[in-house]
């Protein structure tokens, strides 16, 4: 997926990611953020999905992925607002 958007994002294109799993999102806001670097996010869920670790005790699932991208730098919480938990 990281390699997909950034064959996107090197030719101009700026992505927008709209449903799907949560799978699917930190690998997204990688290849942005390469292209773009710190990123501000408008994330629309029922759950914030910032867990230290999910299912079982996993770092990495659909629970953790705003909190993996906080912690390498991806997303930067003082400027995003996650909206409808």
């Amino acid at each position: 997926l990281e390699a997909s958007i950034d064959r996107l994002t090197s030719s101009g294109v700026v992505p927008v990611s709209i449903g799907g799993d949560h799978s699917v999102s930190l690998p997204a806001l990688r290849s942005v953020a390469r292209r773009h670097g710190t990123l501000s996010l408008v994330h629309f869920d029922a759950h914030s999905d910032t867990w230290r670790s999910y299912f079982g005790g996993r770092k990495y699932s659909a629970g953790t992925p705003f909190r993996r991208g906080a912690e390498e730098g991806i997303i930067d919480p003082a400027s995003s607002i996650q909206l409808g938990m």
